[in-house]
């Protein structure tokens, strides 16, 4: 049993470390009108409606969905 959870412990860390790694790599690229998940640029017409927006619409419709689902559909 404690293979499986190290495995998965272990696989766990693997992803933590590359999430981490294009994050900082994201910084130093990133400029204020490109998403700040992806890297695209955010269309100037959502940066205009949509103040502050951090995210792409792609990554924004991500986001709304993966939060629809882990809240139970509200």
């Amino acid at each position: 049993m404690s293979d499986i959870v190290d495995v998965a412990n272990q696989t766990a860390e693997e992803a933590i470390a590359r999430t981490l790694a294009n994050r900082v790599q994201r910084v130093v690229t990133v400029r204020p009108i490109d998403c700040t998940e992806c890297g695209d640029p955010i269309e100037e017409k959502r940066r205009e409606v949509v103040a502050g927006t951090e995210h792409c619409a792609e990554c924004a419709k991500y986001f709304a969905e993966r939060d629809r689902l882990f809240n139970g559909g509200r």
